[in-house]
């Protein structure tokens, strides 16, 4: 079963559900997971982050939009 039609499952039988304390330990269970599966930065990651924030902030680098980098990359592959 693809994960699609699982959520599209989950979804009908939470709604038929009105046992309260079930719920609550449903909720939990899916909050704990979403806070595990989260993406953490490390500190080093974090530093690097705000170095380039600083140089973009002061001019010192390039920034593109989705599209502009896209064009670009297809343009690069094409030379190539």
């Amino acid at each position: 079963m693809k994960a699609t039609t699982l959520k599209e499952d989950i979804h009908k039988y939470i709604d038929s559900i009105n046992d309260e304390e079930y719920l609550r330990g449903l909720h939990a269970l899916l909050i704990d997971k979403a806070e595990r599966s989260q993406y953490k930065l490390t500190p080093e990651q974090i530093k690097i982050i705000k170095e380039r924030e600083a140089e973009y902030i002061k001019g010192e680098t390039t920034a593109y939009t989705w599209e502009e980098a896209k064009e670009l990359i297809l343009k690069n592959k094409i030379k190539k």
